[in-house]
């Protein structure tokens, strides 16, 4: 059997190019018509007409001009990022931070915020409209702007039935039909994603899982969770349930006092061992953990880390066991390091385990990286297939 193939029209072959300008632009720029001809390998007749047209039609605008050594100066050309923008939503507890998000990923302010006492109908787009009126007043921007929003929550998301299970937080939201509900009212893209799936994403893209095969993110909170990355690709599960560990049963010998991982290890179990009471002890933690007794403390929390975390790596044995979230981060390398030397002493897994390499706002920071590639996309269908 023979396939014919028909050749590229001319209409197909500018889409084509104006594409490749623009995703030059997108990744690489600021740049000028010789750079971008350069890059792309087209000639520089064809890069002044993709420019040109890419102008025309509001997506780059010039923003100053180069030297160019001997001859005249060049001007620089630069996606208008402020057209097509993003918000990326955290919802820890009564807790919401958000952050503004664009096509070549801006670094912009954190907002904070807390949520409302909205009757339930309302509840989660107030505070979600809300969220992105802050994150654009922080980075000095327009919310009108916005096309695409993100939001990170504490529970397991079925994209399918668009269900949240495991959740506990989020009351008043609605649980079942949440992403509908926002994109119906806002009248946005509205993704809702776990936040500690989140939190793996940005461990990959700039954390201690770069480069890496597989890693597990071991998120420490007040409940637990656990994302599995495999290649860059994040095993959500059939229904988005995958890493919902903190419900599973103590092994009977462990601990008489904790029913669950989650009292086994989670924050509560590291306050009490540390002394902090207060039925939210995490942010006490800290000072508590700065004495003398942090050693003793962290080698304590870790044994009890290994044997909550011995039957997952049997089951999925990443190359690397990353230890994240608020508990993490306040034990660090430390807490890595006694973990690991417990997997080592007692038990057959010999993994590495390193503590998180993102020092700040890891859901925000992942939510960041989708939302990036979302609006570059919408950016690039500007211009045709």
């Amino acid at each position: 059997m023979t396939t014919e193939y028909a050749p590229g029209t001319p209409s197909w072959l500018r889409a084509r190019n104006q594409r490749i300008g623009l995703t030059l632009l997108l990744e690489q720029g600021p740049l000028t018509r010789n750079q971008i001809s350069s890059l792309s390998g087209l000639s520089r007749p064809t890069t002044n007409l993709i420019v040109s047209h890419l102008e025309e039609i509001g997506l780059v605008q010039a923003i100053g001009e180069i030297s160019g050594g001997r001859g005249p100066y060049a001007t620089n050309y630069a996606v208008r990022t402020q057209t097509v923008l993003a918000v990326a939503v955290d919802v820890d507890g009564r807790r919401v931070r958000s952050m503004v998000v664009d096509a070549v990923g801006t670094d912009y302010p954190v907002a904070h915020g807390m949520l409302s006492d909205a009757p339930e109908a309302d509840a989660s787009v107030i505070d979600v409209s809300a969220a992105i009126d802050r994150a654009a007043a922080a980075a000095g921007l327009d919310p009108a702007s916005v096309r695409y929003v993100l939001v990170g929550v504490q529970g397991a998301v079925d994209t399918k039935t668009d269900e949240i299970k495991y959740v506990s937080n989020l009351e008043p939201w609605p649980t079942t039909g949440l992403r509908a509900h926002l994109e119906s009212h806002l009248r946005l893209s509205v993704t809702i994603e776990n936040d500690v799936n989140l939190a793996a994403v940005a461990e990959r893209a700039e954390g201690v899982g770069a480069g890496q095969e597989s890693f597990a993110l071991l998120w420490l909170s007040d409940g637990l969770g656990l994302a599995l990355d495999l290649n860059g690709v994040i095993h959500r599960g059939a229904a988005g349930g995958a890493g919902e560990i903190g419900l599973l049963p103590t092994p009977w010998n462990v601990h008489a006092d904790a029913e669950n991982l989650e009292e086994l290890f989670g924050s509560r179990a590291l306050a009490a061992l540390a002394g902090v009471d207060g039925a939210d002890p995490t942010e006490r933690l800290e000072a508590a953990l700065d004495g003398e007794l942090r050693a003793d403390i962290l080698r304590t929390f870790a044994r009890r880390v290994a044997v909550g975390i011995e039957p997952v790596l049997a089951i999925i044995d990443p190359g690397v066991l990353v230890i994240g979230g608020p508990v993490g981060t306040l034990g660090g390398e430390d807490l890595a390091e006694y973990v690991a030397e417990e997997l080592h002493e007692h038990t057959q897994w010999r993994q590495l385990v390193r503590a998180s390499g993102i020092e700040r706002d890891p859901v925000l920071r992942g939510a960041k990286h989708v939302l990036v590639e979302q609006v570059r996309q919408h950016l690039l269908d500007q211009v045709g297939a």
